[in-house]
């Protein structure tokens, strides 16, 4: 994305912006972070805008609530609490009735919320209505339709502690096969996500699992296969995956051709079917190849039981530092004696897996392996 149309399409307020009342979330008691999915209020009365929201929002692990007009937002805020409910808002500026705007001044006029970061969407993208959103005290302003680069990058400098932190630079050997070679540019997808890969790999993991099964449409319905192609489209850029993008792009062209190119369309929506799998397959035997390199720590027949379970949460251990989605199988080895060691921990350690909490899961199974 050019730098011009990145500045246009998305402002962060800093403190340095000059509203004392829109701080990151960094500046927040106790925001998300391991352990506690971030929670979102997402309000928005376009039922597509909604669904983009909600799709790029779910992607990355994010607990949503959604509502379709101000004056409903205002009733789910239960602002009686001593501490905020919602990590973050994302409301839109055009809405009828209460617009965004006055959502805003409704929603900073309650103590609890005077800090908790608010993301304006807008069709509107020029400078004085940006200056407005800044002025009202909204965090960041980001132009619809949403793109998922800027969403991400907004995304990561309002909610800090999304994802797990621990992994530098060069852990991308982690990924030895996700190299140029197979349409990955590593670099491209980090800057996305703020320059840190362990943003970038959670992102990958939920977009393999994510369309593991293919796309989920068809050539008979363009307008389906529109916005699919365009979400994808979208998070290919996320990842710096050039052909992937490219193949989206010519899905989406066919969508808007006319009613007379369906055997085009079908064969760019095959093409593109076709390089989503070889995507979703490059990191399944990335994945592979990680659990190869760590053969030597798998249990002998020889080899006791008790040594045999202290292999395998060494292996398990090991999938966890590597952020692997394969971790849930290991874990099902251990369930049992997990379970028998410590009930409330072995649900957490399940729970943070499945929601990739990564920082979570590592401290449990050291806690674990500290008692095998």
């Amino acid at each position: 994305m050019a730098e011009k149309e990145a500045d246009m399409n998305q402002t962060v307020n800093t403190p340095q912006g000059g509203h004392e009342n829109a701080k990151p979330a960094s500046a927040q008691k106790e925001a998300a972070g391991p352990g506690r999915a971030a929670k979102v209020l997402l309000i928005e009365h376009n039922s597509v805008d909604r669904q983009m929201a909600m799709n790029l929002l779910t992607m990355v692990g994010t607990s949503v609530v959604e509502v379709e007009k101000g004056e409903v937002a205002l009733r789910v805020l239960e602002p009686s609490r001593r501490e905020p409910i919602y990590d973050l808002i994302l409301v839109a500026l055009q809405m009828p009735g209460m617009d965004g705007f006055e959502t805003v001044q409704r929603i900073r006029g309650h103590r609890i919320y005077e800090r908790v970061p608010v993301i304006a969407m807008t069709g509107r993208v020029d400078g004085s209505e940006r200056d407005r959103c800044l002025a009202d005290g909204m965090s960041g302003y980001i132009g619809k339709p949403l793109e998922s680069d800027t969403f991400y990058a907004l995304l990561t400098e309002c909610l800090p502690g999304l994802f797990p932190s621990g992994v530098s630079a060069g852990d991308t050997c982690r990924l030895p096969l996700l190299t140029a070679r197979d349409g990955f540019n590593l670099e491209t997808g980090f800057v996305t996500f703020g320059g840190k890969p362990e943003h970038y790999l959670k992102f990958l993991w939920m977009f393999t699992e994510h369309y593991q099964d293919g796309l989920p449409a068809d050539a008979a319905n363009p307008d389906k296969v529109a916005r699919v192609a365009a979400m994808l489209k979208s998070q290919a850029e996320c990842l710096g995956h050039r052909m992937l993008v490219e193949a989206a792009t010519a899905v989406e062209d066919r969508c808007g051709a006319g009613a007379d190119v369906s055997d085009e369309l079908k064969a760019a929506l095959d093409y593109l079917e076709l390089v989503l799998s070889s995507v979703t397959a490059t990191v399944q035997e990335a994945l592979e190849e990680s659990r190869r390199n760590r053969s030597a720590s798998q249990p002998g027949a020889g080899e006791d039981e008790d040594a045999a379970r202290l292999a395998l949460l060494q292996r398990l251990k090991g999938e966890i530092e590597n952020f692997e989605a394969e971790a849930l199988a290991t874990l099902g080895s251990l369930s049992a004696w997990l379970a028998q060691q410590e009930p409330g921990d072995a649900a957490a350690l399940e729970a943070a897996l499945q929601k990739y909490e990564f920082e979570e899961a590592l401290e449990l199974i050291v806690r674990f392996m500290e008692k095998a």
